[in-house]
């Protein structure tokens, strides 16, 4: 069942349940249903109401109320059916969503790839990929039916209790908007009755969040709570294929990179001693027989640190999990390496490193 008849299913449930409720002279009534499921228990309670309720002396009074209470029953019964057909369709697409998903092959495609099967294939109105470091976090990614956008500078926002707990209890939740704070909303960026919120754990820690919504008449429940559940499954598995595929990388390029500057020093010691030529460095790298100690003089304690974690291969999420840092935080330190070693990426970064770690020639 299409969303147009979702609507209609919902607006026709709410319309036979306030005539029943007029007919049953029931005043107090309660708030407006914001889902066809909402929709779906209120009209439950209307008909059990209704039924159960005395003759009101009048035949033809009467004759109303049982083609009310049969007219509910029926509509109740259409809004089962598209709630049913809505969650056989997504469950069907989960398969062909996740192999899409590990077509990815790098991480931020991988991001945009989940974003894009969450709203696309599985349901969601708005997925948010959102980047944690302690207490605060930051949009980083954000993808709605309506429209694709990367944040291009990432608003940060503490964390919310729900949040924390999704966190503590490495599992999704819904978030109620009852229960939700400015920062769930700004994390979201949606006006939803109800979110689910799914954590992403990588290395042991929970490194980023996903926020998702579902378009009105539905709203979340705990069959989008399974679904998030296998998505971030799978997210995560992937995620550590990429990130040990990029490390593999980094060394590699690092080892080849060594290898060259290994061959021009020794050229360049050749020319020394059988031309006189004298080699120089270029502006700012670390000199040839240099020692740790030495590459020191030219960067910080910190981005010391860096550097040595950059020639392990580690990545910047992993950097900022080893120092406890955000992972923007490790970003400026790369940039300032990189640039005080005058290297060009981090390839060149960890061959300068090796070549200064090794035993000065005698």
């Amino acid at each position: 069942m299409s969303r147009r008849e979702a609507q209609k299913a919902f607006a026709a449930l709410v319309t036979l349940d306030g005539e029943l409720r007029d007919d049953l002279r029931l005043i107090d009534r309660s708030r407006a249903a914001a889902s066809l499921c909402d929709a779906i228990a209120a009209s439950e309670v209307t008909t059990t109401a209704a039924i159960a309720a005395a003759s009101s002396g009048s035949p033809l009074a009467d004759a109303t109320r049982t083609r009310l209470i049969v007219a509910c029953l029926d509509a109740q019964s259409k809004a089962r059916e598209a709630v049913a057909s809505d969650l056989e369709h997504r469950v069907a697409a989960i398969p062909a969503a996740v192999a899409r998903i590990r077509d990815a092959r790098s991480i931020d495609e991988l991001v945009r790839r989940t974003c894009a099967e969450l709203t696309g294939a599985l349901g969601f109105r708005c997925a948010t990929y959102s980047e944690v470091d302690a207490a605060a976090g930051a949009v980083r990614f954000r993808h709605s039916r309506r429209d694709l956008s990367r944040a291009g500078s990432p608003a940060a926002w503490q964390i919310s209790a729900a949040e924390s707990q999704c966190i503590a209890e490495r599992r999704p939740i819904i978030v109620h908007a009852a229960a939700s704070t400015s920062d769930d909303a700004a994390a979201c960026r949606t006006e939803a009755a109800s979110i689910v919120v799914a954590p992403i754990i990588t290395k042991s820690a929970a490194t980023a969040l996903i926020h998702a919504d579902r378009e009105p008449p539905w709203s979340v429940d705990a069959a989008d709570v399974r679904l998030l559940e296998i998505v971030t499954a799978a997210f995560t598995a992937i995620h550590e294929r990429e990130t040990d595929a990029e490390r593999l990388e980094l060394q590699q390029q690092a080892m080849v990179a060594a290898a060259r500057r290994l061959v021009d020093h020794a050229e360049s010691t050749v020319a020394q001693d059988v031309l006189g030529i004298t080699d120089t460095w270029p502006a700012q790298r670390v000199p040839q027989n240099s020692t740790p100690r030495a590459a020191q003089g030219l960067l910080t304690r910190r981005e010391s640190e860096v550097l040595q974690l950059i020639a392990r291969g580690l990545s910047n999420a992993e950097i900022a999990e080893e120092l406890v840092v955000g992972v923007e935080t490790v970003k400026s330190h790369v940039k300032k390496v990189l640039r005080k070693l005058g290297a060009a990426n981090r390839a060149e970064a960890i061959a300068v490193y090796l070549e200064s770690t090794r035993p000065p020639t005698r």
